[in-house]
């Protein structure tokens, strides 16, 4: 028993060294390829990463092309945006100056007021009367704008500007801006008759709807109205010695828009009796407080304070062949102060028997007119005065455009005392272009 004892107990230990012989082999084997594998996956992951860097360069090169593209894309159009902007302005600019036409004209003259030493006038002088621009702009093909702007060598003034609106309703034309009042007359000579210059002379600002139906005309004004101021009656501006009342362009003291005036004419051509055209009008307007107080510093005895202002007139002008006839009446009343004023003035147009290179056109015109003033007459208060004027003028057409104007007034005046001496010569050259 004992022997089979020791005999199995060295079975048993042999056959344990074989296993671990036989597993140590394969641990071995086992653990080599393990180590392989390890490699193996090192060198996957290396290449995993090298992969992901190139995917994710790659994608950041496309991104970067991709931003650079859109950029080059953003300034192609920016610039031709530019390009279109600039085009368009200057298209803009070209339609605009394509539809402006400019006029205008320029006048230089020779003034001698015969000079009363105790006035103060200035010496017989060549002086710049005016150098003027007329733009005309075309908006639409029934909307245009024009304006006159002045330059006289010392200031600018846009003497007149106004919208035009054509083609209306019942043939009728609108007009709202500045301008002159729509009675004026055809003075034709360089100086205003003792009317225009007391009563439409200078501008106003307003509205004007005038509509015509052949042979028929009429006019209706709505505007803010002038104001009383004094003025020169002839070229020579050195002095207010001699200055008659007259409606100013309103300046100040704002009055509202009160006037109204309205006109009904008639233009007629009649055959060979020669064309005519008569025209009545009427004004309303209310004085503000510096009319009044203008009216009470320069009149004797005015102290009132009505408001009420009234202008009525009738105008004739006539022309046949050569001959032409313009004459102009009109009622006035400022509060309690009367006034009326009234010129004719014939013209005759003839050419030389003779043919000149240049001044072949001429004409003659003669004018005579007054200023009456109710008022008690006052030397120093030349506003109340009454007055005559006798003018005499040649009008000659140098060459198309271009023209001499040679005129000599006499002024006569009622001044409550003694005479003025206040004749005047002018001459002067006027250009238009």
């Amino acid at each position: 028993m004992k022997k089979m004892t020791i005999y199995f107990v060295g079975l048993v230990i042999f056959t344990l060294l074989m296993i671990k012989t036989t597993y140590a082999d394969e641990f071995s084997e086992l653990k080599e390829q393990m180590k392989a594998m390890q490699e193996r996956m090192e060198i996957m992951q290396k290449t995993i990463n090298r992969l992901e860097a190139e995917r994710a360069l790659t994608k950041e090169s496309v991104q970067t092309r991709q931003m650079e593209e859109m950029q080059r894309k953003i300034e192609n159009l920016e610039t031709q945006a530019s390009i279109s902007d600039e085009g368009q302005k200057t298209a803009d600019l070209e339609n605009i100056f394509h539809k402006i036409e400019w006029h205008g004209e320029v006048e230089w003259e020779f003034v001698d007021t015969m000079k009363d030493d105790s006035t103060g006038e200035a010496e017989p002088h060549f002086q710049l009367d005016k150098v003027r621009l007329e733009p005309e702009i075309q908006i639409t093909e029934d909307i245009r704008f024009e304006a006159d702007l002045d330059f006289d060598g010392s200031s600018a003034e846009a003497d007149e500007f106004y919208f035009i609106f054509e083609n209306l309703p019942f043939n009728s034309t609108m007009q709202i801006g500045k301008d002159d009042r729509f009675f004026k007359a055809d003075k034709m000579t360089e100086r205003y008759p003792l009317a225009g210059n007391a009563f439409w002379k200078d501008e106003e600002i307003g509205f004007l709807l005038e509509t015509e139906h052949e042979p028929f005309y009429a006019a209706l004004s709505w505007s803010q109205g002038l104001e009383l101021d004094f003025k020169d009656v002839g070229e020579d501006d050195t002095s207010d010695v001699y200055s008659l009342m007259q409606d100013d362009t309103r300046r100040s003291s704002f009055n509202g828009v009160k006037e109204v005036s309205i006109g009904v004419g008639i233009e007629k051509d009649i055959e060979d009796l020669g064309k005519i055209d008569v025209l009545v009008w009427g004004l309303y307007n209310q004085l503000s407080a510096a009319d009044i107080s203008f009216l009470k510093t320069n009149l004797n005895s005015y102290s009132v304070d009505t408001h009420d202002q009234y202008r009525a007139g009738v105008n004739v002008e006539y022309e046949i062949d050569h001959f032409s006839f313009v004459s102009q009446y009109i009622d006035a009343k400022d509060g309690q102060l009367e006034r009326y004023a009234w010129f004719v003035q014939p013209s005759y147009k003839f050419e030389l028997p003779f043919g000149w290179k240049c001044a072949n056109d001429h004409r003659l015109l003669f004018r005579y007119g007054k200023l009456v003033v109710d008022s008690p007459k006052t030397f120093d208060k030349p506003v109340s005065w009454d007055r005559k004027e006798l003018t005499f003028a040649v009008i000659t057409d140098i060459t198309k455009n271009f023209r001499l104007k040679t005129e000599y007034t006499i002024d006569e005046e009622k001044t409550g005392a003694g005479d003025v001496d206040n004749n005047e010569f002018v001459a002067q050259l006027e250009y238009e272009f």
